[in-house]
């Protein structure tokens, strides 16, 4: 990573599927996609690495960031309703909130250290 440029990275971090296509780094072959694709609220991914790099002071967090981008309302999609069978876009809808909601993540790992 120590080789990849600015802009190299703000492509690789861009890459959201079904929105603009991998980024591949020409020298390493690398393919890139957005972060989100694997860790959609990445703070939990965060404090876990300090607990695997730093086991004995994990508990200590004394801050921890995460810059959400806000969240989207839900929306109605009555019109496709009429060509697609009845409970195919509730469900699917469900998934892509369910797999999207970085607001609810970032409150269940804020939950959780308090605890700690």
């Amino acid at each position: 990573m120590k080789d990849m440029r600015v802009w190299e990275a703000a492509l690789a971090t861009s890459a959201a599927p079904y929105y603009l296509p991998p980024f591949k780094k020409t020298n390493t072959g690398t393919m890139y996609v957005d972060g989100a694709v694997f860790a959609n609220c990445p703070a939990a991914n965060a404090y876990a690495e300090t607990q695997a790099l730093w086991p004995n002071h994990a508990a200590s967090l004394d801050l921890l960031v995460s810059l959400g981008m806000g969240r989207q309302a839900k929306r109605h999609h009555g019109g496709l309703q009429k060509f697609i069978p009845n409970g195919v876009i509730h469900t699917f809808t469900n998934v892509l909130i369910h797999q999207s909601n970085s607001n609810e993540l970032w409150f269940k790992l804020i939950d959780q250290l308090l605890q700690l």
